[in-house]
Parts: structure tokens; sequence; C-alpha cells
């Protein structure tokens, strides 16, 4: 397994946490369903971890009524649930819309809302790498496309290679990344003369399911564009969330992608293919008309496929990386949780879980690693 200089990032406070767990009892009986942290100081800061509210939710969230549960925090959980968990592949026919800000920042929120989630850096840029601390050109990485390769030329590819693939990110494999350097580039070229190319990142996903079952959702930030790697990314998750920036490109932006998703289900069609797309407004900002008129025009036009939840142009997104330590960088829920940005992220988080039925078994007896 790869592994790197420890983050700072800690946990999240206990009102968060609570809200996470959809407890709504005082803080004392809380505290029964977490004990506290070994060694902690009567008067030092209680954090919580993501294994931690995973812990909690699991003690806690079983007895809540599943009807309450989707009005409130999600709370949904399973006692057996599919093979594969869901993916969320974050997508956008062109770059600068904050598809890794979306990816990076839900990915990170469903985790600290007790989901063991799997992030993968589908974009030779390697943002979604960089964001969690990571220079690939010092840290060496085996990207996705690597493991493609390798199931597509011996049949199988090598488990052992899928697990030091990943980096983990928060502790007890709450988040993983299988990051991304400039090589996966080249994926799409040798994916080209591939026999069903569009299929290879499935098929890699169900050559392990039992590794990758492990995790309860796979985030994937996808690269811009067009190309056979984002066409498998897309084949593999079956929905894609679509952020979309409010500018005046944004209805051609979404045309483009659609016709992108329309094309590919029209090919597959004799498989059933059905790639649905979920838009979400990104970069908000009351006082600029641009984005009033450019989110009326895509309520107008797409209504169906917006997500109601709005997320704004707020400076957190811009703090994000650190210029002077990487492995400050994070998403703004660890550096600004009480932020509006933050906020915006977790009510996004909630709504994604609904939609793409992301469920917490009931309990981890199964060994995962």
């Amino acid at each position: 397994m790869n592994t790197t200089a420890e983050r700072s990032f800690v946990g999240i406070r206990a009102a968060l946490a609570m809200e996470f767990c959809n407890f709504t009892g005082p803080l004392k009986e809380f505290k029964k369903h977490v004990p506290d942290n070994v060694g902690l100081a009567r008067h030092e800061t209680r954090y919580y971890t993501a294994a931690e509210i995973r812990k909690a939710r699991q003690s806690i969230g079983i007895s809540i009524p599943a009807k309450q549960s989707a009005k409130n925090a999600p709370l949904a959980t399973a006692a057996k649930r599919p093979t594969l968990p869901p993916v969320i592949a974050v997508r956008m026919s062109k770059g600068g819309v904050g598809k890794t800000t979306i990816a990076a920042n839900i990915a990170s929120t469903l985790s600290l809302m007790g989901y063991k989630v799997l992030m993968i850096d589908g974009d030779a840029q390697a943002s979604l790498t960089a964001l969690f601390g990571i220079d690939w050109s010092v840290t060496p990485v085996t990207h996705i496309g690597t493991l493609m390769e390798a199931l597509v030329k011996t049949k199988q590819a090598d488990l052992k290679s899928v697990k030091a693939a990943i980096i983990p990110i928060y502790k007890d494999r709450m988040l993983d990344l299988i990051a991304s350097d400039i090589t996966l580039a080249e994926t799409s070229s040798w994916l080209h003369n591939t026999a069903g190319r569009e299929g290879t990142l499935l098929r890699l996903f169900e050559q392990y399911s039992d590794f990758f079952g492990q995790y309860d959702c796979i985030v994937i930030d996808s690269a811009p564009g067009t190309d056979n790697m984002a066409n498998a990314i897309m084949y593999a998750s079956r929905k894609v969330l679509a952020p979309v920036w409010l500018d005046g490109q944004a209805i051609a932006a979404i045309e483009v992608l659609n016709n992108n998703i329309s094309e590919l289900n029209n090919v597959f069609s004799a498989q059933n293919l059905n790639i649905q797309t979920h838009l979400v407004a990104n970069g908000y900002h009351g006082g600029y008309q641009t984005c009033k008129d450019s989110l009326a025009k895509i309520t107008e036009n797409f209504g169906n496929l917006l997500d109601d939840n709005i997320i704004p142009h707020a400076a957190g997104f811009m703090r994000q990386l650190s210029l002077y330590e990487p492995l400050d960088s994070g998403p703004i829920l660890e550096r600004e949780p009480k932020s509006v940005g933050a906020r915006a992220i977790i009510d996004l988080t909630k709504s994604l879980i609904r939609l793409y039925g992301i469920t917490l078994p009931q309990n981890d007896n199964k060994e995962t690693a």
C-alpha cells in the first residue's frame, strides 16, 4: 500500500457529528455511543473521526424509522447490499466548472458521515490528488489506467497491484484514494484499440468486487472533454454528476455532455445502457446578473435534472489548496466546517445519498482489508 506523510486533519466537532448521526438528544447521551478518546484531557477539544461516526451511526441509526431518516440526515442502513457500491462519476464536457472541488468535497463529507469511500482521480492533471496533499512527482502512484491496462493485457489485474494503488487519506480506511499522474493521459490511446473499451473500468470493478465492495461509495473525478477514458468512467457509473458553472457557456456545456451520453446509450441500447445526468449548479453569486440569468436558463431547460442544492461562489473553496504546505490542503469541511460553502456541500451530499442509494451496513463484521 502506498503511504504518504500524515495530514493534520483530525475530525469534526460534536455538533456536526451529532447532525451526521441524526442524533437530537443531549451530548451526554451521544457520547455513550462514542467512547472518549484515550488520553483526552478533560478540557481538550473532542474531535470525532469518520470511523467513530460510522460506529455511532451503526449503534444509533438502525432504530430510526426509514421515513424519518429519509426526511432528515441520511441514516439508511442495509443488512445486505449489492456487491458493488454506487459509483458517482463527476464529469462535465468543459474544464473550470469545479469538478474536482465537488468530487473531493462530497467524498470527504460522505466519509465524515460514516461511509467508507474510495476516490479515484481520473484526470491526468491530478487535481484531486493534489487537493489531498499528494505530489505525484515525489510520491510514486499507480493510477487507475495502469490497473485497467493490466486487466486488458492479462485478463486479470493483480490484486496486490490494486491494493498497492490505494493511498489512505483518513484513518481506518474511511477515505482512500487511487491517485493520478500525467501518464494517465496515455490511457485513452491504448483503450482506442481495445475491444469493449467502454466496459474496461467496470470489468476491473467486477473482477475484484470483494475488494471494491468494502466501500460504500466510489467517487471518480473525471477529466473534461470526451475521450475513451471518460466514456469508460461513465459506463461504470451509469449516473453522471455534472457540475455546471453559472456563466454564459453553461447551456452549451450541458448539451455537449448530454449528446455524449446519448451516443453511448444508443451504441449500447442492446445492453439496456441508460446513463443519466444529474446537474449541480456551481459558483452562484447573488450579486452577479450572469449567475442569475444562467441559473434561470438551466432551470428552464433542465430543471428536472437539477439538484435543489446550489453551491455558492465561496472564498473557502479557493483556500482548499495550501500555498505553503501541501499536506495542509484539503476540502472545505476540513478547513472551514462552519462556512457557507461547507453547509452547501453537506446539503448536496445528503441529497446525493438518497439519489444514488448509498447505504451503511448494519455492522462491519466482515473482513474487508
